[in-house]
């Protein structure tokens, strides 16, 4: 099995952490794009998290190495790895306005 990310982010962050109103340094954007596009858990948890596209990954094809991707992975069933996300930097700079557009897949035909 190939590694395309490593996890970068905080396991175990809740968006309430990230408010803007608790620190400058929080992005509003970034923000405002997880309480209306991320999925969330019972617990208050979100599947999302950062990951850094690995050199020699497919990723790094589409993306270049180290670049930072929001997202969840799958994991539907063994050897899944499909994933849907999209550039950090997109949330960063867009907010809710950036879409979810990064769909890796095994069965790309791109080969991403």
């Amino acid at each position: 099995m190939s590694v395309t990310a490593d996890a970068v982010g905080h396991p175990t962050i809740r968006l309430g952490d990230i408010e803007p109103s608790k620190s400058p340094s929080f992005s509003p954007n970034l923000y405002q794009w997880m309480r209306q596009k991320a999925h969330f858990y019972r617990d208050g948890g979100h599947a999302e998290f950062v990951y850094r596209v690995l050199p020699g990954s497919r990723a790094e094809k589409a993306f270049g190495a180290g670049t930072l991707l929001i997202g969840r992975p799958y994991n539907a069933y063994e050897g899944d790895t499909d994933f849907s996300g999209i550039r950090l930097i997109a949330v960063l700079c867009q907010g809710a306005k950036a879409e979810v557009l990064v769909q890796i897949s095994s069965s790309d035909p791109t080969g991403c």
